[in-house]
């Protein structure tokens, strides 16, 4: 997927460093930082919660300790190490994904409901999304939403819409379901790991905003189909790309009660690790537990003898390699700034004008910050690996929960992904549908807007109530 996506991004004439590229140039400005930047320190204390932060009053400067060359060097191997547990779950994830991926479960579920509501348009947009949307929140339809963006133009067809609806009722669903997930482990799990809070933490709030998100989603999508079936002008492209809309989409099978057995089985594995995380202290490895008795039971009704099972866990675990290193790399960042003394320095000097600023601001602010920074490393892992070391403490500091530092990371990743062109996956589903990037942007941004909104007002609001 990220090979085709890249193919298609090409397409469009954007040229991006890799981001393994852009990692590896931090990781050397981090470096040459700790000869700049003055060493210092915090003295670590518990707070009532048992979580480890930092006391405020104690910051002190310390002798320096820049990060030579092999320093360097060895923090790459020594990011890897640290972020072992994330990475070798992740590879669990990624493997039973795929056990689940070849029953066709995922696939025939969204092609059932596109035959069950495809004469009911009101119905098609919100059974379209709420199960894409629910699917994203899993990350389990990220970056397969690329092959189903045919079935996308012939729901555009059929419905006399647009290219770039059928891109929206693919891609947009599972994103924004993606936004500020309650259970993703490619980002909430992540970012509440290296923030020290118990995983799927913050849970009711995060069902219901993402809820919300959805809702605005399901709206603007209505309201842009309706006014295209009613004037083809009024369509951003005003043409539709009929030489792609006719590539078809042909189910494997028939829709049988196993397909719907194995996704309610995988949807159950994560409310069944989200309530060991709150009720019995589950850590992380105890999510590829839950999930792997999933991937058994998918490959039996399957029909999946025994090295099947083995050959696809591997080929799924392969495909979360990118990923997965790409973790271990961004993990090299801190080791680099703690090696060097000055990750707290930095923090220090990023808390001052913050404080100033008061705790919703601030909030908002970290939320703008990282928004930025998904531009040029557009992962969600990736990027929590960078940035949750600095959140996490900056939040102790600035009088905010870790939690709400957690929902800045997703929101300001999130919300970008629907509308940067350093994003393969997107630059993917527009190449496969032709339609322009330009086109696309003007279609929505409008909705990047209000889902913005909505972020922002949910973000004062958790940060009113300590959300932990």
């Amino acid at each position: 997927m990220q090979k085709e996506a890249n193919e298609h991004r090409r397409r469009f004439g954007f040229k991006m460093p890799d981001t393994y590229v852009l990692i590896v140039y931090i990781i050397i400005l981090a470096a040459l930082l700790t000869y700049i930047i003055p060493a210092g320190k915090f003295n670590m204390v518990e707070n009532a919660a048992g979580q480890t932060v930092v006391d405020a009053k104690t910051f002190h400067y310390v002798s320096p300790t820049p990060v030579g060359l092999l320093g360097l060097l060895l923090a790459i191997p020594e990011g890897l190490i640290a972020a072992g547990k994330i990475i070798l779950v992740l590879f669990i994830v990624g493997g039973v994904f795929k056990i689940i991926q070849e029953t066709n479960a995922l696939d025939l579920s969204v092609y059932a409901a596109v035959q069950r509501f495809g004469n009911i348009v009101l119905l098609l947009i919100p059974v379209i999304v709420i199960l894409t949307g629910f699917l994203g929140t899993a990350g389990a339809f990220i970056s397969s939403c690329l092959p189903f963006i045919p079935l996308g133009l012939i729901i555009a067809k059929q419905m006399k819409l647009d290219a770039i609806f059928a891109v929206a009722i693919i891609f947009l669903g599972s994103h924004v379901g993606f936004m500020v997930s309650p259970i993703c482990p490619l980002t909430t799990v992540i970012a509440q790991q290296i923030a020290g809070l118990p995983l799927y933490s913050g849970l009711a709030f995060r069902i219901t905003v993402t809820l919300c998100l959805l809702l605005i989603s399901i709206l603007y999508m209505s309201w842009y189909a309706r006014r295209v079936r009613q004037d083809s002008r009024n369509s951003y492209l005003r043409e539709f790309a009929n030489d792609v809309s006719n590539e078809g989409y042909t189910p494997k099978e028939a829709y049988r009660l196993k397909h719907v057995v194995i996704l309610v089985a995988f949807f159950f594995a994560f409310i069944l690790f989200s309530y060991g995380s709150k009720e019995w202290k589950w850590e992380l490895p105890y999510l590829g537990a839950v999930l792997i008795p999933v991937g058994l039971l998918a490959g039996l009704f399957n029909k999946m003898s025994p090295d099947e099972m083995a050959r696809t866990f591997v080929k799924g675990a392969q495909g979360m390699i990118y990923g997965g290193l790409l973790i271990g790399f961004a993990s090299s960042i801190s080791v680099v700034l703690n090696k060097g003394n000055i990750m707290h320095t930095i923090i220090y000097s990023l808390a001052k004008p913050l404080a100033m600023a008061g705790p919703m601001a601030s909030a908002c602010g970290m939320a703008a910050a990282n928004a930025i920074f998904s531009v040029f490393v557009p992962s969600g892992s990736g990027q929590a690996m960078i940035v949750m070391p600095i959140m996490a403490p900056l939040a102790d500091l600035i009088g905010i929960s870790r939690q709400v530092s957690v929902l800045s990371y997703q929101m300001g990743s999130g919300l970008t992904h629907i509308m940067i062109p350093t994003y393969g996956i997107l630059m993917g589903c527009l190449g496969i549908a032709n339609v322009p990037f330009g086109k696309w942007l003007k279609f929505v941004v409008p909705l990047a807007l209000m889902l913005g909104v909505v972020m922002l007002v949910a973000l004062v609001i958790a940060v009113q109530i300590n959300l932990v």
